[in-house]
């Protein structure tokens, strides 16, 4: 299977000229925990999760209406064109320890999300395939999931 099989076409998008208030809102209203930010050709430019926002305003100490997502985004994405197989999804996934990767083009313009819930579904799904897919899903999981080592150096001080 390949990542436009599975992906999502329908992504929420935001411009990185709107105001954290704005994002929130997409946020709330579509139930998702992640938007990509997106110039104005619809190229991924980078990521705004509900965390970031949170993390944003409480180390900045402002309303959400006074802070852009330009200044609080993820400028590292991470995509994976729509035939690449779900192996180098997963192996994507691990290696950049992302819970979503944008699917785009040739041309660079999004065409689609596929997330780490995405993949466990699929697995869950095939029934034939648990034993095979589940571990790659896993492994996933736990690469994603897992503490980065700047995060353990702090909390154990």
């Amino acid at each position: 299977m390949r990542a436009e099989q599975l992906m999502n076409r329908d992504v929420q998008t935001c411009s990185p000229n709107a105001t954290l208030e704005q994002a929130a809102r997409l946020l709330w209203e579509a139930d998702l925990g992640c938007l990509v930010v997106v110039d104005d050709d619809r190229r991924p430019i980078g990521m705004l999760t509900d965390r970031d926002i949170a993390m944003a305003a409480y180390i900045q100490g402002v309303l959400l209406r006074e802070l852009s997502v330009h200044g609080t985004m993820s400028e590292h994405v991470h995509c994976c064109p729509p035939s690449a197989p779900l192996s180098e999804v997963e192996q994507l996934m691990q290696e950049q320890r992302v819970r979503r990767l944008p699917v785009v083009g040739a041309d660079g313009v999004l065409i689609g999300i596929i997330t780490l819930g995405d993949l466990a579904q699929n697995a869950a799904a095939r029934p034939l395939r648990l034993p095979l897919a589940m571990p790659g899903v896993a492994t996933t999981l736990a690469a994603v999931t897992d503490r980065r080592p700047h995060h353990q150096a702090q909390a154990a001080e």
